[in-house]
């Protein structure tokens, strides 16, 4: 391996990436079914009074964004499900007002960069007309 010397540049510190945390059971396969589907009272019996690990919320919150499913979207929020970076990604295959509203809601902002570094919102909002030349 070569060493650095004092013309390179320092290295990047290597980031952690959390691993999903997987269930014993099916039940993170059902949730994301449910979640896509829109199933709230399967959402509702998978997530409430349950101690699953908030990645495992956040599985849910991803499947039911990219669906465009507010009201699981917001089950899931209210169960401790937190925005996680890559979410405006989700939001934007939605294609729905809504859920950028939701997220909105729970503390996303219009300009607030994705796992990519980059803002969402103009591609979301390039294929309009009005700002076609």
């Amino acid at each position: 391996m070569e060493q650095p010397s004092i013309y390179s540049p320092p290295l990047p510190a290597v980031p952690v990436i959390p691993r999903l945390t997987i269930p014993a059971d099916n039940s993170l396969e059902d949730l994301k079914k449910a979640s896509e589907s829109g199933d709230l009272e399967k959402v509702m019996e998978l997530v409430e009074g349950k101690n699953r690990p908030l990645d495992y919320l956040d599985y849910g919150l991803c499947a039911a964004v990219g669906a465009g499913q507010v009201a699981v979207a917001r089950c899931l929020f209210e169960n401790g499900a937190i925005i996680a970076p890559g979410i405006a990604i989700k939001a934007a295959t939605a294609k729905s007002v809504k859920i950028f509203e939701l997220l909105m809601e729970y503390g996303w902002g219009v300009n607030d960069p994705s796992c990519g570094g980059f803002v969402v919102l103009p591609y979301v909002l390039a294929p309009l007309k009005f700002l076609s030349k």
